[in-house]
Order: C-alpha cells, then sequence, then structure tokens
C-alpha cells in the first residue's frame, strides 16, 4: 500500500515536472527515473526506497523548484506583490529607450510575485524609486556594478549587481546576458528586460521563453 502511494507520487511529481518544465533534457531525465523507480519499488525494501527517492530529488531538484514556482504563478495568493505603477513604468520605459540608444546592455528584472529569487550572495540591496536617472547610472560603463542584474520589486529598485543562473538552452550568438535572463525567467515568476551592448535592441525573457527585438510600444503593452 505504501510502496503504492509513493509511486504514484513520484509519477505525479514527473508529470508536473515535464508539464511545467518541458524541455528534451527534462523529459530524458524523467524517462530514466522512471525507468529505475519500476523494479526499485516494486521488489525492494524500504532502506532502498528512500535512497531512491533522496537520489530522485538530488537529481531533478532545479526541475521540481521550477515547475512548483510555475505552478504557484497559476494560483490565487495573499503573497503577490504590488504591481508597478504606471509612473513607476514610464521611467523603465524611458532608461530602456536610452539604453537601446546608447548600446549600454542592461538585464533588468521586473517582479511578479514573490517566488524566490535564484541569485548569488553577491548581489547589494537598494530601496530606491525607480527614475530614468538611477537606472542609467546603474548601467553606465563607468558603473562597478553595470554587469550585474537590477530587481524592481513594485514601485521600487530593491536589489543590484545581481549575479543569475545561466539557462542551458542552445541562444546562437546570444551573450551571457541573454542567457541570464532566460536562466532566470525559467526559474521565477518574473519579466526580464535585456537591451544589448552590441546591437543596443530589447529582448525580454518571460516563463522561460526569449522575445528579441521588440520595440517599445511593445514593451509598454507587456508592462
Amino acid at each position: 500500500m505504501l510502496e503504492g502511494i509513493s509511486l504514484l507520487f513520484l509519477l505525479f511529481l514527473s508529470i508536473l515536472t515535464v508539464v511545467f518544465n518541458y524541455n528534451t533534457r527534462t523529459v530524458k531525465l524523467i524517462i530514466i527515473m522512471i525507468a529505475m523507480a519500476l523494479p526499485i519499488y516494486l521488489f525492494s525494501n524500504l532502506r532502498t526506497q528512500e535512497i531512491f527517492l533522496f537520489t530522485y530529488f538530488a537529481v531533478l531538484h532545479r526541475e521540481l523548484i521550477i515547475a512548483f514556482n510555475k505552478l504557484a504563478s497559476f494560483l490565487p495568493s495573499r503573497l503577490k506583490k504590488q504591481e508597478t505603477s504606471l509612473n513607476s513604468k514610464t521611467e523603465i520605459l524611458r532608461a530602456v529607450e536610452s539604453l537601446s540608444k546608447k548600446t549600454w546592455g542592461s538585464l533588468i528584472l521586473v517582479e511578479r510575485s514573490q517566488s524566490p529569487i535564484p541569485f548569488t550572495t553577491s548581489h547589494k540591496d537598494l530601496t530606491s524609486d525607480i527614475s530614468n536617472e538611477i537606472l542609467l547610472s546603474i548601467f553606465s560603463s563607468d558603473s562597478p556594478i553595470h554587469d550585474g542584474a537590477v530587481l524592481i520589486s513594485g514601485d521600487k529598485i530593491s536589489s543590484v549587481s545581481l549575479v543569475l543562473p545561466l539557462s542551458q538552452k542552445y541562444l546562437g550568438n546570444l551573450g551571457t546576458r541573454h542567457r541570464a535572463g532566460l536562466g532566470i525567467s525559467e526559474q521565477c515568476d518574473c519579466l526580464v528586460i535585456i537591451t544589448s551592448e552590441r546591437t543596443g535592441r530589447i529582448s525580454i525573457c518571460q516563463n522561460g521563453n526569449l522575445l528579441e527585438d521588440i520595440t517599445l510600444n511593445d514593451l509598454s503593452n507587456i508592462l
């Protein structure tokens, strides 16, 4: 009985992970783990099953986190952040327009909910109103923190100099900023705005998808 319930739970987690984090690597891992699970759960003792469960979570922990964060984004929650105000959105658009024209590289995260943002401890906490001038000063080539990402929560710039996880997807000739933007969008509920330091083009990442070379009008509608 216990073995059956555990196996059903394992299958549920596998289906959840595939549905909310569909990519070839994940599917291959799921198939391998299920193929290993069937004989172990049918013919082994409880200790072996516990070891397998630990291995399962160790191998697929990243995919499971992504899946649960994406599932949580569909559920109503009191933990939702206050939406960014019209004035703050205008300041973001002004900054992105200037960054694009100057061909300054930038990476801006607009937080959608309170799902954890997985970045390294090297970031710097900040509580500042959102303004075109502040964002330009952060991403200026003279700034010591211009290579990191900026996190916007509600109507505040809450962190700067963030180092983000990189996506494992193939992005052609796109650089680290685009891989980082896509990587963070795969793992949490946020809108990522990127300007290229080579072309000045504006791109966005959301829900593990990358949209390149968009216009300011497109960005305004998405914000």
